[in-house]
């Protein structure tokens, strides 16, 4: 997830080392941003509603899963739990619903063909890919007891 040092910070341990200079943008796991927020090291970057509308007018009208920011979904998540105003929390809602089920319906379509689409796919777009195509293979085999599917 990118986010914006708000202050020089250092952290160094045997298995993590975060170091992020006041102003500078970085690529941070999750938890590692959300923890450093909450403490005004850094800042995630929010996202709107238009911002998700031109998403989906442009997923909309392209055939292939367009290229996203990282992690999209867990910024909208974000954006929408330190979003103050209701209403823009419902279009946020709204429009991310919007574009997921876009992008999803894409995915089902080219089921048998992933390399045109894995490489748009967020995380969790990836998670519904993996568990629709084995759902797929399981129904084939019960359908064909197993040795007609393969």
């Amino acid at each position: 997830m990118k986010v914006k040092g708000l202050q020089t910070y250092q952290y160094e341990s045997d298995l993590l080392t975060v170091v992020i200079k006041k102003g500078e943008t970085k690529e941070l796991p999750p938890h590692i941003a959300y923890v450093l927020e909450r403490n005004e090291v850094v800042e995630i970057p929010r996202v709107s509603s238009a911002a998700m509308r031109k998403y989906v007018m442009t997923e909309r009208s392209q055939p292939g899963l367009q290229e996203l920011p990282t992690n999209i979904y867990e910024l909208v998540a974000h954006s929408i739990a330190t979003e103050k105003e209701e209403k823009e929390q419902g279009r946020l809602r709204q429009a991310t619903m919007e574009l997921l089920y876009v992008r999803l319906e894409k995915i089902h379509k080219h089921l048998n063909q992933p390399k045109s689409i894995k490489a748009y796919m967020q995380p969790k777009e990836a998670e519904f890919y993996v568990k629709l195509s084995s759902l797929v293979e399981d129904i084939g085999r019960s359908l064909f007891e197993g040795d007609a599917w393969q």
